[in-house]
C-alpha cells in the first residue's frame, strides 16, 4: 500500500512538472526570459521568468503564442510539448551606420521605432507607436525627442489612451554592470547581482551574432512587490524586466551601438473609492533605425519642423504577435 501510495505521489509530482514550459535559445539552449506569453481570447497572461518558465494558467491546455524582441514568434499547443520544453529561433538585426563626427556636434542622434502597448485584465487596451528622432547630449542637458510619425489608439470603451514612453535614456542597464563583467570574446549568459526588491542584473554575450544583452529580471515580484499610495490611488507593482541589446562586431558595447530596448512592467491599480484592484499591464520595444551626431543648431531645426512623415514600419522589425494584430485593429484614435 505504501509503495503504490508512493508511486502515486511520484506520478502526481512527474504531471506538475511535465506541465510548465520552459522557452530556451535554439542556439545555445539557454533560457529566454522577457517573452510575451499569449493564450486563446487574445489575453496576455505575462512573461516569461529569468528561468524560461512559461507563466500559464493551472490546467491550460490550448494555444499559446510566444514573442520576444530577439527571436521569432513561436505559436504552440500546450498538448504537444511533450519534453517541456520549446526552442525559439534568434532574430538577426541589420546593425545601423553610425555617421562619423563632424567638429564638436552636441548630441548623439538616436533614430528609432517605438511602440508601446497596455493590458487591462490581460485584455489589450491600448497601442502607441512612431518614428522618433532622440537627442541624447553629449555632456551636460536633457534629452529631446521629436516626433516624426506617430500611431495612438485604444479599445473602444477605454478611458485612457497608451501614455508617452517610460524608456529612460538617463538610465541605462549596462552602465551598471560592473566593467570587468563586459567582456565580449566569450560566450556567456549569466546573473551578475541581486538587489532591491528581488531585482536580479544579468548579461548575455552572444559570440555567433556579435550581440551584447544587459537585463533586468524579477524586480517587485513575489513578496517584493512595491506598493505606493496617492490621492485616493492605490499602485502595487508586481513585476518589471527590461533590457538592452548592443552590437559588438566594432568593439565594446556603447550607446552608440544600441540595437533595442524592451521595458515590460506589471502592475495592479486600485482607483478612488470601493472599486476593486485592476492588473494593469506596460509593453514598451524600441528599435535602432539609426545613429547620428548633431549641433544644437540643427536639434532646433528639427525641433521646428513639424512636417509629419508616413509612419512605415522597419523591414526588420518583428511583427507584433497575431493576437495582438487582431487586438489592435479594432482598436479606434
Amino acid at each position: 500500500m505504501k509503495k503504490t501510495l508512493f508511486s502515486i505521489i511520484l506520478l502526481m509530482s512527474a504531471l506538475c512538472v511535465s506541465a510548465q514550459i520552459k522557452i530556451v535559445d535554439m542556439a545555445d539552449s539557454c533560457p529566454v526570459h522577457a517573452a510575451s506569453v499569449f493564450i486563446s481570447g487574445n489575453r496576455c497572461v505575462g512573461v516569461s521568468g529569468v528561468d524560461g518558465l512559461l507563466p500559464l494558467p493551472k490546467g491550460y491546455k490550448g494555444k499559446v503564442t510566444v514573442n520576444h524582441i530577439n527571436y521569432y514568434e513561436k505559436e504552440f499547443l500546450v498538448d504537444t510539448v511533450s519534453s517541456g520544453v520549446v526552442m525559439l529561433k534568434p532574430r538577426a538585426y541589420a546593425i545601423p551606420e553610425v555617421e562619423a563626427k563632424v567638429g564638436e556636434p552636441d548630441y548623439l542622434v538616436i533614430s528609432a521605432y517605438y511602440r508601446r502597448y497596455r493590458f487591462t485584465d490581460s485584455i489589450p487596451t491600448a497601442f502607441r507607436e512612431g518614428l522618433y528622432d532622440y537627442y541624447l547630449p553629449i555632456g551636460s542637458g536633457r534629452v529631446r525627442c521629436k516626433t516624426r510619425s506617430e500611431k495612438n489608439v485604444r479599445k473602444e470603451g477605454e478611458s485612457y489612451y497608451s501614455s508617452l514612453p517610460l524608456l529612460n535614456w538617463r538610465y541605462m542597464l549596462l552602465d551598471r554592470l560592473p566593467k570587468s563583467e563586459i567582456v565580449t570574446d566569450t560566450a556567456s549568459d549569466k546573473v551578475v547581482s541581486r538587489g532591491w526588491k528581488g531585482c536580479v542584473l544579468g548579461l548575455k554575450n552572444d559570440t555567433v551574432n556579435k550581440t551584447f544583452t544587459a537585463y533586468c529580471d524579477s524586480a517587485y515580484a513575489g513578496a517584493d512587490s512595491l506598493t505606493l499610495k496617492f490621492f485616493g490611488y492605490k499602485f502595487r507593482f508586481t513585476g518589471c524586466k527590461e533590457g538592452e541589446v548592443y552590437s559588438t562586431k566594432y568593439g565594446q558595447p556603447k550607446l552608440s551601438s544600441l540595437l533595442r530596448r524592451y521595458y515590460y512592467l506589471n502592475s495592479k491599480v486600485k482607483t478612488p473609492g470601493k472599486n476593486p484592484m485592476t492588473s494593469i499591464d506596460m509593453y514598451e520595444e524600441l528599435y535602432v533605425t539609426g545613429v547620428r551626431y548633431a549641433t544644437k543648431a540643427e536639434r532646433k531645426a528639427a525641433m521646428k519642423d513639424k512636417t509629419a512623415e508616413p509612419l512605415v514600419v522597419p523591414a526588420d522589425v518583428p511583427p507584433l504577435s497575431k493576437p495582438l494584430i487582431e487586438a489592435v485593429s479594432q482598436m479606434k484614435p
